[in-house]
């Protein structure tokens, strides 16, 4: 139950800084260039598909929903079968609270029906946060039209922070920086630069962790031995498809 709450008081959170700071964030912003001075300005893009995960099933659809609402898009979520109910409540707080009819629909489908959904051209962008595998299959029939895909976000400064310190805790027991591992400076919100892990062996306590965002990770298998009898490294990213470093 405690965890329950809390992840209630994370998504009104979210909500809450999506709601504060869209005006700023969405406002134009100007450039000057020895070419001349530009504007650049923030536009929604449609309909945006996503695909969510049971595990905090009201604060996946909001990490995802809430950035793409403010900024004046349409959201469809596909959450997973087995907390439909989280998603319907969570549709019909969106429509006491006033959102326009549509800005958000749940969509029940198959596996299936999910990569047509993607093949819809009036899709602009998928988003996906779950399993290595679910992920390489959304993604390639995202590249295959040619449709934006991202990856999971970090929805706060203490998601950034938990983030880095999972980083320099991997690399205080051994785990080895190819490249990344730093916050992205100079613009308002949460972001990280792609990063990447590796010799992570199962002694590191951050072998059976979780990381929420850019961050791919090289383990050591103590199940699978090499040629010479020593361990033998396997990739298992962690970057779970989403929706990018958001504010």
């Amino acid at each position: 139950m405690a965890q329950s709450e809390g992840e209630l008081q994370l998504s009104a959170t979210i909500l809450d800084y999506c709601a504060e700071h869209a005006e700023s964030f969405l406002a134009p912003e100007k450039l000057s260039t020895a070419k001349g001075d530009a504007l650049v300005e923030s536009s929604p893009i449609g309909v945006l598909f996503g695909v969510e995960p049971w595990n905090h099933p009201y604060c996946q659809i909001v990490r995802f929903a809430a950035p793409n609402l403010m900024a004046g898009n349409v959201v469809m979520v596909k959450h997973a079968s087995n907390v439909r109910q989280c998603a319907l409540a969570f549709e019909r707080l969106l429509e006491e609270a006033g959102a326009s009819a549509g800005a958000f629909t749940n969509v029940f489908i198959s596996k299936d029906q999910v990569a047509q959904v993607n093949d819809d051209d009036r899709i602009r962008a998928v988003a996906l946060t779950g399993s290595d595998g679910a992920g390489a299959v959304v993604a390639q029939r995202a590249g295959k039209n040619l449709k934006k895909s991202t990856m999971a976000l970090l929805s706060s400064a203490q998601a950034l922070e938990t983030l880095l310190g999972q980083v320099d805790e991997a690399v205080a027991h051994g785990a080895r920086i190819v490249m990344g591992d730093q916050r992205i400076e100079g613009q308002a919100g949460a972001f990280m630069q792609p990063t990447i892990l590796t010799d992570i062996e199962a002694a590191n306590p951050t072998y059976k962790q979780e990381f929420f965002g850019p961050v791919a990770l090289q383990e050591v298998d103590p199940g699978e031995l090499n040629g010479s009898g020593g361990q033998s490294p396997g990739w298992h990213p962690r970057v779970m498809p989403g929706q990018g470093a958001s504010p």
